[in-house]
């Protein structure tokens, strides 16, 4: 409960390091990187190359999709991992 008082709480402001911060601390952001680097390392020997441009998109899509969905619990270590290292932020 606050009374008059309190002061005003303090607004966020969105800075640059904050930002940075919220995206290296992310489990996404390092779910995300395992999948793209996991695609451009298997795709093209998922999809033969005489198939077409848009087959080969699809199918780098596909691989980071699935692989997204497969390193939920390397991406939470990952975070967890650089918590530990800013233990500031």
């Amino acid at each position: 409960m606050t009374t008059p008082h309190d002061p005003a709480p303090k607004k966020k402001r969105l800075t640059f390091g904050g930002l940075f911060f919220h995206i290296l601390f992310s489990a996404d952001t390092w779910r995300v990187a395992i999948g793209l680097a996991l695609a451009v390392i298997l795709a093209p020997h998922l999809l033969a190359f005489d198939r077409t441009g848009i087959g080969r998109y699809v199918m780098f899509i596909t691989v980071v999709v699935v692989v997204w969905a497969l390193s939920k619990v390397p991406g939470h270590w990952i975070a967890r991992q650089m918590r530990l290292l800013f233990p500031g932020r």
